[in-house]
């Protein structure tokens, strides 16, 4: 895997970042809204899911990009990398028994989510949320807890992008224990 930054936190601290009215706006902006069973509007109270959990560990993967690569390609590239580090984080969490990972962006489990034919999710043991989609503010919490700054300029191939995961837990997770290969 790609450079990649690792934190752990009490959930407690990550509550200055939560931010579901803000957040959930510009999720309505994207066109996954309501498209995949990991995106918002939830049917659930996201509150109650984010307190069942006391500690998260947040990830960072740097995918570094060819400033010379078509804009195409690097996205493909992007989300191979993306979908590399969400399989990864699927096998953390089935070592740790008081743990659920939230993927970095939608869930990526299925080639195409069964919410856009208005049919239940077929792989809800697989299927995660994101920080995101529960109403975080991933820019701050990358700037601020990963030392990352999110590049968002959509003039310019951006020199890499930014994944952030997180893994949540009862139990504090020792961050040397997290290898992504």
């Amino acid at each position: 895997m790609e450079d990649f930054k690792i934190r752990s936190v009490p959930l407690s601290e990550l509550s200055d970042y939560h931010r579901p009215e803000e957040v959930t706006g510009y999720c309505k902006s994207c066109p996954k809204y309501g498209k995949f069973w990991s995106c918002p509007p939830h049917g659930f109270d996201v509150s109650g899911y984010i307190h069942q959990f006391q500690h998260a560990c947040i990830i960072g993967v740097k995918v570094h990009l060819d400033p010379v690569q078509n804009r195409n390609d690097a996205l493909a590239y992007y989300h191979r990398r993306r979908h590399l580090l969400n399989a990864a984080l699927l096998e953390i969490e089935a070592d740790l028994s008081t743990a659920e990972v939230l993927f970095s962006g939608n869930c990526d489990v299925c080639n195409t989510c069964s919410r856009k034919e208005g049919q239940p999710c077929i792989r809800k043991d697989k299927m995660r949320y994101s920080l995101e989609s529960l109403g975080y503010n991933v820019s701050e919490i990358s700037e601020t807890l990963l030392g990352k700054k999110l590049q968002w300029d959509q003039a310019k191939m951006p020199e890499y992008l930014f994944l952030v995961a997180a893994i949540l837990s009862n139990a504090v997770i020792d961050t040397g224990t997290i290898k992504l290969a």
